[in-house]
Formats: C-alpha cells, structure tokens, sequence
C-alpha cells in the first residue's frame, strides 16, 4: 500500500472533520408564511453522567441538569440527551431527569424520539422502561415488550404528573403501592395520603409564586411522583418533586423572618438553605393547632416515624435535609441548586 503523504493526511483528517460536522445536523421544516423550507439547523448533544444518582453523584446530576436547561433556552438548535454513558440509576434521580425533559417536550411542542436505544446499557433501558419514562414523555420509538422483564421483588410505580392539588392521584399511588405491598395499615397510609396531597397543594398554593425567581422558566403547578416496593425487602419508597422556588425560599411566605431567626438560634444554626429545610420541620412541629400550617412535612415525617428504620430526604434549593426514624438527623449544604425540591421517604411494611 503506497504511503500516504502528510498533505494526504491532512486532507483526510480535514474532509473527516468536515462529515462529523454534516452529522450533527439535521433537516427542519421551517415555515414563511404559507409555505414551507428546509434548513439545516445544528444539533447539541449533551451527555448524561455515569452515575444518575443525587445520593452518590449529587454534583454530576446536578450540573448535567443545569448545562441541560441553559441550552433549551437555544431555541433554533435541536438537542440530544445521549444516554449511551449512563450506568448505574436511581428512581430519585431519574425522577427529576424525566421532569426536565417533560418541560422540554411540553414547551417545544414536540415529541421526543429515542435514538440509539439499542446501545444503551440494557439495564438502564429496562429500569427507565419499567420506572415509566417513555410512558410519561410519550417518546416515538420506545422500548417494545422485548426489554420488559417480570421481576419478583422489585416494582416500579410508573411515574405520574399534574398542575393540581389532585387527591385521586394520591389515591392510584396508595392503589398501586397496596397491590405490591399489600394492604398498608390504616394509620401508616392516612398519613401518606395526608403527607401526598399537602406536598400537592403546597406546591400550588406556594412553589411557583408570581415574580418568583426561578433558575429556568417553569411549567405553571406541576409536579411529579414515582413509587416502588421491594417485597423481599418489605421496603416501599415514595418521591415527590416539583421546579419550584424552593423550600427555603418559601419558609418566609408562611412565617415571618423573625420566628424563622429564632428556631435557627435554637438550634445555634447558620441561615443556609439545609439549615431553612430544619426550620421548617420544626415550625410545622410547633404549629400543628394552626389551620394548614406545616402539617404535610409533619405527616410525612410522622409516616417515617410509623416505621422501622424508615428514613425521609428533603433536597430544595441548595440544602439537603436526611432525617431516619432513630432520631437522627443530617443537614447538607450543596454548592449546586436542584431548582425545586425533591421529597423522598422510604419506609418498611
């Protein structure tokens, strides 16, 4: 084979760069009028982390959402999520990606199509299958029944959304829960359903407030729920989050700075956005004889409580807030904003 030259390999590696670029385009339709054109518009593709998980990679999720909702706001280029990297996944975790890419789909008016499914990890593809992601965002191209697996300890409860205070859907959850977990003790899930659909309401009445300052633009009221049982494990883990303002950005709506001061003296507590999540678990403690005052964090805590080794986690804002049936509790400040708050508890049947 004749040796090529250095102005030939500079020529491939030209005309090679060039293709790679014709590749991350692709054709629009783009409308003048009444009639239509075809554009090239450029793609951005943007690659999930290894690890989709806020307990062991908080930063890495964090930062991949943020780098996500900075390039929505390019309006004239496509985006591609590339899975391929993902490895290992949590039901927390995968809560929020699929929230974002919701509000991507609901404010581009399209529908999302999955590419390269079949070089994703098979794993994640059967637990984003069973979790209910391409359900929920409606995807062309989804994963068939051939990546379904019928597994006996571990049931998803496919994720759900709304814009309202819905006590039905509280109710499909509890349905769907029982039918794994079988029938919760009346006590246990009066507390649940307390603790759902005030974490519902609280979200209509004071997650999105009008002029709020929002890390992106949000969707009106919305939030999003997922549940699981492990039956081997008699553990039932239930996740509930909306993009709202945050927890420690709202406190102040519902009591004054000066209460808010004194609970965080109290406890010889700085005024950081873990330490606001702590204060309000408490003001909700102390203010149970008021009308709608802090009782749906009081009841999710209660329903910990109920449990053997049950453990709730309140991420929001920049803070994260740990709290296990024992007693003990855990305040984490991040240096990255979620942009909304996560409220994950699990507990044991």
């Amino acid at each position: 084979m004749k040796k090529l030259s250095n102005a030939q390999k500079w020529h491939q590696l030209i005309c090679a760069k060039k293709l790679k670029k014709r590749r991350l385009r692709t054709k629009i339709k783009i409308r003048q009028g009444k009639k239509f054109y075809e554009a090239r518009q450029e793609e951005i593709v943007i690659a999930l982390p290894k690890v989709l998980d806020l307990e062991e990679n908080y930063e890495g999720v964090v930062s991949f959402i943020q780098r996500f909702r900075d390039v929505m706001l390019d309006q004239e280029k496509r985006i591609y999520v590339d899975f391929r990297p993902l490895k290992k996944i949590h039901a927390n975790a995968a809560l929020v990606l699929a929230a974002e890419l919701d509000r991507w789909r609901r404010f581009r008016h399209a529908r999302l199509t999955v590419r390269d499914l079949k070089e994703w990890n098979p794993e994640i593809r059967r637990l984003l299958n069973e979790m209910g992601m391409f359900h929920l965002l409606n995807t062309k191209h989804s994963p068939s029944a051939i990546y379904e697996s019928e597994m006996a300890n571990l049931n998803y409860i496919k994720f759900q959304t709304h814009n309202l205070a819905d006590g039905v859907k509280a109710k499909l959850l509890r349905i769907a829960l029982e039918r794994y977990a079988g029938k919760i003790a009346p006590t246990k899930m009066k507390l649940l359903f307390g603790g759902l659909t005030e974490a519902m309401t609280n979200v209509v009445q004071h997650a999105y407030p009008e002029g709020g300052l929002f890390l992106h633009r949000p969707i009106k009221n919305q939030w999003w729920m997922a549940g699981s049982v492990n039956r081997s494990e008699k553990r039932l883990t239930v996740t509930f989050f909306d993009q709202g303002v945050g927890i420690p950005v709202t406190l102040p709506s519902k009591y004054t700075l000066e209460k808010i001061n004194e609970v965080l003296g109290m406890f010889g507590l700085l005024d950081t956005d873990a330490n606001r999540i702590k204060a309000a678990m408490e003001l909700g403690r102390t203010s149970t004889s008021q009308e709608n005052r802090g009782r749906g964090l009081l009841n999710i805590k209660q329903f910990v409580d109920e449990s053997h080794n049950g453990l709730l986690r309140i991420v929001s804002g920049r803070g994260e807030y740990v709290y296990n049936s024992d007693g003990h509790e855990k305040l984490i400040n991040h240096d990255k904003n979620i942009g909304g708050t996560l409220i994950q508890w699990t507990v044991y049947f």
